[in-house]
This record gives structure tokens, sequence and C-alpha cells, in this order.
């Protein structure tokens, strides 16, 4: 799990969805992360992922953003980690 953990650490603080980085800590997206491990393997599909993505992103952040912003980074995510 912990190496899963850090590929996923390392593409979500690449990612920068919010742009917090260089200034924010590393563990920044912990919370979101935590969250995305977690249904990681409750999806079936990218686009399942990404709409999973949407929903942890939208509520930290109180975003608007559809699913199509997410498409993306779910399809680095599932090709690293499933």
């Amino acid at each position: 799990m912990d190496k899963k953990l850090n590929i996923l650490t390392e593409i979500i603080n690449e990612w920068d969805p919010a742009n917090l980085f260089p200034d924010a800590p590393e563990n920044e997206y912990g919370s979101e992360i935590s969250s995305i491990i977690e249904i990681l393997y409750n999806v079936n599909t990218p686009t399942e992922l990404a709409r999973e993505i949407q929903s942890i992103f939208n509520k930290a952040f109180s975003w608007d953003f559809n699913e199509d912003h997410f498409i993306i980074i779910s399809n680095k995510i599932w090709s690293q980690m499933k």
C-alpha cells in the first residue's frame, strides 16, 4: 500500500490542481489522496474514477468542475495504479 500511496502522492502533487506548490507542504493533498486510495479499488473504469476524483476535489475546494476536468488525471492514475 505504501508504494501505491507514494505513486498517487507523486501524481497528485505533480498535477497540483489548486496550484498550491511550491509553497505548500508535500502532504497538502493528503486528505484527497487518502480518499482516492480508498475508492480506487471500487471503481471499474477511468471514467468512474474521474467522477470520484471530481467529487473529492469539488467538495474539498468548493469547486464546480465537471467530470471532463478530471479525466486526464484519472487516466494517468488508472494506467499507473490499476
